[in-house]
């Protein structure tokens, strides 16, 4: 991901979670990590992964998942 982008999805995902919407944060944090991962920064898309560990949520599954995938790929 150009790192130029990179602020502006992480304002995009503070003005939701502060919004009605805040459920949605967490399907636009699960997407910066997926652009992450097609980037082919997996350190950067694993920490963003990461933060879904402590979280009960439908999105904590996907996740899970694709950090299973990238410690599949480092390893």
């Amino acid at each position: 991901m150009c790192f130029c982008v990179l602020p502006g999805y992480n304002w995009c995902v503070d003005a939701i979670k502060a919004s009605n919407h805040s459920l949605l944060a967490s399907d636009l944090e699960i997407n910066k990590a997926v652009m992450f991962l097609k980037q082919k920064e997996l350190s950067q898309a694993a920490d963003a992964l990461r933060a879904f560990e402590k979280k009960e949520t439908k999105v904590a599954s996907a996740a899970a998942t694709n950090l299973a995938f990238i410690h599949f790929l480092v390893s």
